[in-house]
């Protein structure tokens, strides 16, 4: 009890030492590297596009790498996604996917989250992703500002945590996409089946889910050929619109 009182305390203080005469918002960047199962690319190039994002979010959704984790993506302009998630993501974010294809992405945010306290935050997320030798390598950069006075709540959460505010998030997400894809590795049509079976009876999720035809269509193209590495040209993949997004060869 004692804690959470001092805790209390020193949070009214970083914001009203770091809110006074503060005029503009703090600029910061981070940086990761992940590794993705080389016969993720396809799916990697799919789903970071506009028609595939929401499956993604669905995806990432029934396959949590936390209990209780997922994302919900709802189209709000040809490239704009309202965007949430259970406790953090709170409702009035957005995602615009810029730039997409080709081994890059370049992502805008605006996020309205609750850690610690509630906060806003614009963050603009640059990701290059290329084929390795038996893996994806993905780098993600990020530059995002913070209002003025949360910068002393960032430097306390940094303090007992160990772990920064954004940074946290920013991670958690690629380790959680890191874990889906590991999972897809692992599917067969029948377990899909039967998840979609669960969903059907109304199994419990963070978000309500109603899969995308185009979207299981092309999971299951994936999960038939994930074994090959010649997917393009494999016979199961005519008529799937997953396979316009494999490298050749």
């Amino acid at each position: 009890m004692i804690g959470k009182i001092l805790l209390i305390f020193f949070l009214i203080l970083l914001l009203a030492s770091n809110g006074a005469g503060a005029g503009a918002e703090n600029q910061d960047r981070l940086s990761f590297e992940r590794q993705f199962p080389a016969s993720f690319y396809c799916a990697y190039e799919m789903f970071f596009t506009p028609e595939y994002l929401p499956f993604l979010g669905q995806l990432l959704t029934i396959f949590p790498a936390e209990p209780g984790q997922g994302y919900q993506l709802e189209k709000i302009s040809p490239n704009s996604f309202a965007l949430e998630s259970p406790e953090v993501i709170q409702p009035g974010s957005s995602l615009t996917l810029e730039k997409w294809g080709a081994g890059e992405l370049l992502i805008t945010t605006h996020l309205q989250l609750r850690q610690v306290i509630s906060f806003s935050s614009d963050l603009e997320i640059e990701v290059s992703y290329q084929l390795e030798e038996g893996y994806i390598l993905t780098r993600v950069l990020i530059s995002y500002s913070l209002p003025p006075a949360i910068s002393g709540v960032r430097s306390l959460f940094r303090l007992i945590t160990g772990q920064d505010i954004i940074a946290t998030e920013a991670e958690k997400f690629l380790d959680h996409l890191q874990f889906l894809a590991h999972s897809l590795e692992e599917l067969t049509p029948a377990t899909w089946q039967e998840i979609r079976e669960e969903i059907n009876r109304g199994a419990e999720y963070p978000f309500p889910l109603e899969i995308s035809p185009a979207g299981e269509q092309a999971l299951l193209a994936f999960l038939q050929n994930s074994g090959d590495n010649n997917w393009s040209s494999s016979p199961e993949s005519e008529g799937y619109p997953f396979f316009e997004f494999c490298p050749e060869g």
